[in-house]
């Protein structure tokens, strides 16, 4: 994957600020800036979680719903994956394919409820950063679990709704579908600031698929007792210290509940009866 030092000389203006957004969190030459080392503890728990489940990329298919600038479809292709980088937002896709050196990839600039990949097609996906922007988040859901063979695997990442730091309602306010009718025509924003709703460990469950099970959750994105000052004291330790700090503290109840910036889930589809 092509860096943003690389891209930022030949780069057209419209994609200025993805570029930065990658300078910044993806690209950082300071290893210690709080705000690389929480984007990385996300995108790491996903290439790791991949991995896990299917540790020989063989012809394992993976589709990464709203891929955004396309960071994690990138490091799967280069890993031996194949992969379906799906985005509603034209700009993104077309950003991510300055930065693609290798590996299989299939773009593709769709609404996911307008989709059409194959059914039971693909062995995992991901929605990273993708049920807080849709109005109904279950419906889009089941949509992604109908292109999973059975027994494949769907990866969730989102902001966590009990962070100490969230003054936004959680889905529990908007549980019965007619609730959330006022908000469909802001849905699909791509920004922080188009969050519908967030969702807490405990209501993430409340729109998984009745084909599906959570086999794994838990905290990620990073905390933010890793900030801009707590940084300058990681500054005095290898790198390392600080990434294996992140992992560390979310594992420790309330610590990761109150502080860490994202929640996920491992979510498998059921084989039919």
């Amino acid at each position: 994957m092509k860096s943003a030092q690389i891209l930022q000389a030949t780069l057209e203006e419209k994609y200025k600020q993805l570029l930065q957004y990658d300078k910044r969190e993806i690209d950082n030459p300071d290893l210690h800036d709080n705000v690389r080392v929480n984007y990385w503890n996300r995108l790491n728990l996903i290439i790791s979680t991949v991995q896990k489940y299917f540790k020989n990329p063989g012809n394992v298919q993976i589709g990464d719903f709203a891929c955004a600038q396309g960071n994690a479809s990138l490091l799967l292709a280069e890993l031996g994956y194949i992969v379906f980088a799906i985005d509603i937002n034209e700009s993104f896709i077309s950003y991510a394919k300055h930065k693609y050196e290798k590996g299989q990839i299939t773009w593709i600039v769709s609404n996911i409820e307008e989709l059409d990949l194959p059914k039971e097609s693909l062995d995992m996906a991901i929605a990273g950063e993708l049920v807080e922007h849709c109005a109904h988040p279950d419906e889009i859901l089941s949509k992604i679990m109908s292109f999973l063979r059975p027994g494949g695997l769907l990866i969730i990442t989102t902001p966590n709704g009990s962070s100490l730091k969230n003054n936004r309602p959680t889905f529990s306010q908007f549980s019965k579908k007619s609730s959330r009718k006022s908000l469909e025509n802001r849905q699909f924003g791509p920004d922080g600031e188009d969050h519908l709703f967030l969702f807490t460990a405990e209501e993430l469950p409340m729109i998984v698929p009745q084909n599906s099970v959570i086999i794994e959750s838990g905290y990620d994105g990073g905390t933010f007792l890793i900030n801009k000052y707590s940084r300058h004291f990681f500054k005095l330790l290898p790198i390392a210290y600080m990434e294996q700090s992140v992992r560390f503290l979310s594992r420790v109840p309330l610590v990761n509940q109150w502080t860490y910036h994202n929640i996920y889930a491992v979510i498998q589809k059921q084989f039919s009866e």
